[in-house]
């Protein structure tokens, strides 16, 4: 082995631990190299750096976008959508959040439960008051007060009403029993009894003073004795125009229905009343020509004359054939 080559590998091992390597490139300072005889080969200060390094890469061409789209509706009512510069301009959606349901209970707790988005809507939970019951009431509520049992609370009594030891205010004797009695004179006027119906008839009586006391009215109905009925031919007005007068003498109506009315000839005229009904005390006319009937009058029709002046006798029969009363005249 020639005598320098241990010194040249001494020298190449000192100039690498010496640092004279940088990242990316090396750079050949000013060193001595053995040529081929042996002799050590000084390499120009101006030598052109050695350059090692991988050129840097180009960057990518990535499209970002600039504004958001006009809608981020995903078409699922359960989740809604936002956008903005923070989201890179593109929808995210998130699920939507459902208000609970609140229902304050009868001790004064609110409870809720939880409503959660199904089928593109809320639910509507019913909060459970079952473990808040109404707590016992002792309340003691004063005059013209109410208790209300189920919040506890003493309520004004407002309204008219008799015989409960209060008279609110704006009430009076007349609609509240419980208001004080004004100072009046009770004036009664009643009218006429009704005609006697199964036993019982009636009447109206007024205060003329309007108190507002009926503890001097008089009474508005009583007992009353059904008696037969007393229907009487009472005139024949025989001369133009006809008619016959028939009075109700009786205290009942009576039904006159079917009823006849005949001359006294060899071959009667008869009249059949329609249906009709003649009041207590009521009049009835029979004419024997042309007209309307109502309720005092009734019309034959008849276009001759039927009442002889000469002298006649008319008959008056129900609707059975019984004769009720007769009527008759002379010239």
């Amino acid at each position: 082995m020639n005598k320098t080559t241990p010194l040249i590998l001494s020298l190449l091992l000192i100039l690498l631990v010496s640092g004279c390597t940088q990242t990316g490139r090396i750079i050949n300072e000013s060193a001595e190299l053995p040529n081929e005889t042996g002799a050590m080969q000084v390499t120009p200060e101006n030598e052109t750096e050695q350059n090692i390094s991988t050129a840097p890469t180009e960057p990518q061409n990535i499209t970002q976008p600039e504004a958001c789209p006009e809608t981020c509706n995903d078409g699922n009512n359960c989740t809604y959508g936002y956008c903005s510069g923070d989201t890179g301009y593109e929808c995210v959606h998130a699920i939507r959040i459902c208000l609970d349901s609140v229902r304050p209970c009868p001790d004064g707790v609110n409870v809720s439960c939880k409503n959660m988005c199904i089928n593109n809507s809320c639910t509507s939970c019913e909060p459970d008051c079952s473990e808040h019951p109404i707590p016992e009431c002792t309340k003691q509520c004063g005059e013209c007060e109410i208790l209300d049992t189920e919040r506890c609370e003493c309520a004004r009594i407002t309204k008219c009403v008799h015989n409960d030891n209060c008279c609110p205010e704006g009430c009076n004797y007349t609609e509240d029993n419980d208001c004080e009695k004004p100072e009046c004179n009770e004036s009664w006027e009643c009218g006429n009894w009704s005609e006697c119906i199964n036993g019982t008839q009636g009447r109206t009586c007024t205060d003329l003073n309007s108190c507002g006391t009926e503890e001097l009215k008089p009474n508005e109905i009583q007992e009353c004795e059904l008696e037969e009925f007393n229907i009487t031919i009472t005139y024949i007005h025989y001369e133009t125009p006809e008619w016959v007068e028939i009075r109700n003498f009786g205290n009942l109506a009576v039904d006159m229905t079917n009823w006849t009315l005949e001359d006294n000839a060899t071959h009667p005229h008869v009249y059949h009343l329609p249906a009709f009904s003649l009041p207590q005390s009521a009049f009835l006319y029979i004419h024997t020509g042309y007209g309307t009937d109502n309720s005092t009058d009734l019309y034959w029709n008849y276009g001759w004359h039927i009442w002889n002046d000469a002298g006649d006798m008319a008959t008056l029969k129900d609707n059975n054939g019984t004769i009720i009363s007769t009527y008759s005249y002379d010239s």
